[in-house]
């Protein structure tokens, strides 16, 4: 079949199409340009993307299960109920998790900040590479001042790129 007649059945467009084969997540088509010809394995990789989707499951997860031969499909986990919580559902979304999400309520609440800290405050950003970055909200007490400052020449100090 052709790629309209593809996405028509797959629901999809083409271009969705195109992005998950460049993607690694349908295989190419045999020929190429105007004679390009998609088959039923396509369509049923399509359904299954789909279904993986609907799982709440990732490109990079679903294009590894469609490498290990697509594997037993998750069971599609309907939306939480009114009673359920969102690490309910993250729980059971992600059963491959060694131990459940813990709820972040655990953690004992930070202190309200002060009056005039509310009123008025500004945020510093500090990148210590590409995926490290450090947020601070000043203005800060004298002694939490001397922390960060300390803080920000050790985080200097370990990111630093050694010179070849």
């Amino acid at each position: 079949m052709k790629l309209t007649d593809l996405a028509a059945a797959a629901d999809t467009t083409p271009r969705t199409i195109r992005y998950y084969i460049a993607q690694g997540l349908l295989p190419p088509p045999a020929g190429a340009g105007p004679t390009a010809n998609y088959t039923d394995e396509h369509l049923r990789c399509l359904a299954l993307i789909r279904q993986l989707q609907a799982a709440h499951l990732p490109l990079a997860e679903i294009r590894s299960r469609i490498e290990a031969g697509g594997g037993p499909a998750p069971p599609v986990v309907a939306a939480p109920s009114a009673g359920d919580s969102a690490l309910d559902y993250l729980n059971a979304v992600l059963p491959n998790l060694n131990s459940p999400i813990q709820s972040p309520r655990a953690a004992p609440p930070a202190p309200p900040l002060p009056a005039a800290q509310q009123r008025r405050s500004t945020w510093e950003r500090h990148c210590f590479g590409a995926d490290v970055e450090l947020h601070i909200r000043r203005p800060l007490s004298r002694e939490d001042a001397r922390r960060v400052d300390a803080l920000l020449d050790e985080a200097r100090r370990l990111f630093v790129k050694e010179s070849p």
